[in-house]
């Protein structure tokens, strides 16, 4: 019996042993990558994920990349106007080159893991609002830049809940759907699973209103400033003044230079944020265009200048923000 107790003993020992390294083996490693085209030129804001996984990266302005995987991963590689390409890892430099999409092609990789039928459901089960484009693997939301790239595409970091009106104002039932903004595509993005990405046809909606746990985006379509774009509100009042602005995202690549003596510029890529405002005029039918300087508040507001006025002087600060300015017009509407 003892003797058959020290053979036991011994056989869990190695037994667990050889899981041990057996994890170890499959232990996740960071991989570093370049994603290029059939022409040899770097491919920027390709996404790269590890299949079966939610998170992943994208690549940068010289189309590299990095992104922590197990030595069996297989990543999926995707770029806009291009075939999605999947690639086995097998060590920890990789080279993906990426084919030109042709046009009425069928995505092979997209038909591998959704059927036309689940592509169609998903359309139809939104509702009203049609859907212009469908991507599947995350191919243009990966949320989580890498990490030397400042700023963001995309105007939350995750999926988030919305309210989506259609141009009859109709509530469209969207509660099994989640939500972000593409703040360079400047499109809606909607998802029920996380996988299958659908870009929502501005054409079908007039209005959303994007929520995260710690703030709320109003969008909607004003067409005396824009009709190709949605505006973000600030303050609407139907019948006094209204304050709306415009978002335009650009990327920025690293610019960064030293030839031993100065050195000038950034090392990063980055996304970065500008804003437009518009004041738009009691009975909604005037509007002008406001920058965050006194002198222009001041002539677009020229018919309140009492009250814009006795405002400058309540300002404690004196910083002229779109805080600021968001106050001014709630003063002005009592």
């Amino acid at each position: 019996m003892r003797t058959k107790s020290v053979f036991l003993l011994l056989f869990l020992f190695f037994s667990i042993i050889d899981r041990a390294q057996s994890v170890n083996g499959l232990k996740k490693q960071t991989l570093h990558g370049i994603v290029k085209n059939e022409k040899n030129k770097a491919v920027q804001n390709a996404s790269v994920i590890v299949k079966g996984e939610e998170k992943g990266t994208v690549t940068d302005s010289l189309g590299l990349f990095k992104i922590d995987a197990g030595p069996n991963s297989v990543l999926i590689i995707s770029a806009e106007g291009y075939e999605p390409t999947m690639k086995p890892v097998n060590g920890k430099e990789l080279i993906i080159v990426l084919v030109k999409t042709p046009d009425n092609t069928n995505n092979s990789i997209l038909n591998e893991t959704i059927s036309q039928k689940a592509v169609y459901n998903s359309v139809q089960d939104f509702g009203k609002a049609e859907a212009s484009r469908i991507y599947q693997g995350s191919a243009l939301t990966i949320f989580h830049q890498k990490e030397e790239t400042q700023g963001s595409r995309y105007l939350f970091n995750w999926w988030v809940n919305g309210t989506v009106l259609d141009t009859n104002l109709t509530v469209i039932n969207t509660a099994d759907f989640s939500f972000n903004y593409d703040k360079i595509g400047k499109k809606l993005l909607a998802t029920r699973d996380k996988n299958t990405i659908i870009e929502i046809n501005d054409a079908a909606i007039n209005s959303f209103i994007l929520k995260s746990d710690t703030s709320i985006a109003k969008f909607e379509k004003i067409p005396g400033i824009s009709k190709k774009e949605f505006m973000i509100e600030l303050v609407k009042n139907e019948v006094k003044y209204s304050l709306y602005k415009s978002m335009k995202t650009t990327f920025q690549k690293a610019d960064y230079t030293n030839n031993g003596i100065i050195a000038s510029g950034k090392k990063y890529d980055e996304f970065v944020d500008g804003f437009e405002y518009y004041i738009i005029f009691p009975g909604g039918k005037q509007f002008r265009k406001v920058e965050l300087k006194k002198k222009s508040i001041r002539e677009t507001l020229a018919y309140e200048e009492e009250k814009v006025k006795q405002y400058f002087s309540k300002s404690e600060s004196g910083v002229i923000n779109e805080t600021f300015l968001k106050e001014l017009i709630l003063f002005l509407n009592q």
